[in-house]
């Protein structure tokens, strides 16, 4: 419930929100995606799954060999497509993610399925070079950030790694430097 302040104190009032009294997903702080507050004293808050009102239907022809599921985070629809099989070919450049846009359709992307195109624990040397909102990465040594690769090599790219071992590899986008989502790839 908003009008609660435990475990999670917050800066809403009933001045500030119509439904103060309810426990509905809301965006009161106009962050682009509904979200609430938890009952969980150890995690504050989360996203709710509504996504964007749009025209984009489900992808009708999925290439051979690819198959895709739907995301939705800070309220875009996404298409996320993954490698049934891996390959023995290296990884090339590419972001596997589309994002429904305005106008009804679905942004490119492109695929590698090499046999290093998937993370293990946060373990993972392909090339996604996008977030899983298909944002593409800044180069790590463009950003200000104690927690590079630990590969000199990849300093110079901008490909998704896990250098604070959160599990998963992710990416900086952005203006700020504190602006990182994880990518989507696949765990092996």
């Amino acid at each position: 419930m908003w009008n609660i302040q435990s475990p999670h104190s917050h800066p809403f009032t009933s001045e500030n929100m119509s439904d103060f009294n309810s426990n509905y997903c809301r965006d009161p702080g106009h962050i682009y995606t509904p979200w609430c507050y938890t009952t969980d004293p150890l995690f504050g808050w989360e996203f709710c799954p509504v996504r964007q009102c749009d025209t984009c239907q489900q992808v009708e022809s999925i290439p051979v060999g690819l198959t895709v599921n739907y995301n939705v985070s800070y309220g875009l629809l996404g298409a996320l497509y993954s490698c049934k099989s891996l390959n023995t070919d290296e990884s090339t450049d590419h972001c596997p993610s589309s994002i429904c846009q305005l106008d009804g359709t679905w942004s490119d992307f492109s695929m590698s399925c090499g046999v290093d195109d998937c993370h293990s624990y946060g373990s993972y040397r392909g090339k996604v070079s996008c977030s899983a909102l298909g944002t593409t990465c800044k180069r790590w040594d463009t950003v200000n950030t104690w927690d590079l690769p630990s590969d000199p090599a990849d300093h110079v790219t901008n490909y998704c790694r896990d250098p604070k071992g959160k599990g998963r590899p992710y990416c900086y986008r952005g203006t700020n430097d504190w602006e990182w989502e994880y990518c989507h790839v696949t765990k092996c």
